[in-house]
């Protein structure tokens, strides 16, 4: 990451419902989301790349992901492609608070 400016939603720090790993993912998305997505309204990370900028683990990424949907703070939605002849999925997120 960089050390360009970002937006988050300052209400993800108060949101006891949330883990620290699910708010520190957030904010990752959230910087995500002002490099690639603010024109279109979405990006999109393979769990791979997304484990390499948050530093959080998979295991620990698709629960943390699960809390942020089930709290409303983002979108996320899957395509699979083949990219010389290697499956790849594919994670669409939009941030929606």
């Amino acid at each position: 990451m960089n050390g360009k400016q970002f937006i988050c939603n300052s209400s993800i720090m108060t949101d006891s419902t949330l883990s620290r790993s699910a708010k520190w993912l957030y904010v990752v998305l959230s910087f995500l989301y002002g490099q690639y997505g603010f024109k279109t309204g979405y990006f999109y990370r393979t769990n791979e790349q997304l484990e390499n900028d948050s530093g959080i683990e998979n295991r620990t990424l698709k629960k943390c992901k699960k809390e942020l949907i089930d709290a409303g703070y983002i979108k996320v939605w899957h395509h699979n492609t083949n990219e010389n002849t290697k499956n790849i999925r594919v994670c669409f997120y939009s941030i929606l608070k």
